[in-house]
């Protein structure tokens, strides 16, 4: 099964968005309460028609705007649209910024693409671990496998055939795995397997789904199968194929989990 390790990245980064979007929207709140981005009109007596003297001590909104767009870009957020200046007064002059701003708005919020950084590396690591995951998920698929024969062969009623041990001498599972991809597959070379796995008319389709959505995938699964009901089907390498789907989720998922603490 492929394992969406591309999501994984893009839900952190959407974590990250929604806490600068939620910071960035506090901080607007704040300057309203401030009525430092409503434009309070700041008048300059030596100069009430034109810029600020910039060779003079004033009041600037830079702290204010660098933090709101640096959270603006983590957030991925448009740049809030600010309204156009009035045209000037007649008696007034004309509206300008700087606007009254305090010492400081806020202060500087730098990010740190470290922590998010970090992350990821411990994401990485979790997919590195997929031969490991995969290999312990073929073992136990493969004792599951047995467990799921005793029960629906050699634990039950006897019948009319000899029971050779040829069937649990053929069961098999193998592993596959790469840095995103991990598979088990389990086996039976008998030829007589999938008669033991579908009985009389059923599928393997079928069976497939039973399996998913058995509540306890660690328990095999049984219809009833037995030396004398031979013709029930017994689904030992479906069940065991669920379970390795189960555990392969529950281990990666374990991994995911502890990267992101």
């Amino acid at each position: 099964m492929t394992w969406p390790y591309r999501l994984i990245v893009r839900g952190v980064q959407i974590e990250r968005q929604r806490e600068a979007a939620a910071q960035l929207a506090r901080l607007r709140l704040s300057a309203v309460a401030d009525s430092t981005d409503l434009g309070r009109e700041f008048v300059d007596p030596d100069n009430p028609g034109g810029q600020a003297d910039t060779s003079k001590p004033h009041h600037t909104l830079r702290p204010y705007l660098q933090t709101e767009q640096a959270l603006e870009r983590v957030a991925a957020v448009a740049p809030q649209r600010r309204r156009a200046d009035p045209p000037p007064h007649p008696r007034r002059g004309r509206r300008f910024r700087p606007v009254r701003a305090g010492h400081e708005v806020a202060g500087m919020i730098t990010f740190d693409d470290r922590e998010l950084q970090a992350v990821l590396a411990k994401l990485e690591a979790a997919c590195d671990e997929l031969p490991q995951i995969a290999e312990q998920v073929r073992g136990e698929a493969l004792g599951h496998a047995i467990l799921g024969a005793r029960l629906n062969i050699y634990s039950t009623a006897r019948g009319a055939y000899q029971r050779t041990q040829d069937y649990l001498r053929g069961l098999d599972a193998r592993a596959q795995a790469s840095r995103n991809l991990a598979s088990v597959t389990v086996s039976n070379s008998t030829e007589y397997a999938l008669y033991v796995e579908t009985g009389r008319g059923f599928s393997l389709l079928g069976l497939q789904g039973i399996a998913l959505e058995n509540p306890d995938p660690t328990e095999p699964i049984t219809f009833g199968r037995s030396g004398q009901q031979w013709y029930l089907p017994g689904p030992v390498l479906t069940g065991a194929q669920a379970f390795a789907f189960y555990r392969l989720q529950q281990l990666f998922g374990e991994k995911v989990r502890a990267a992101m603490v």
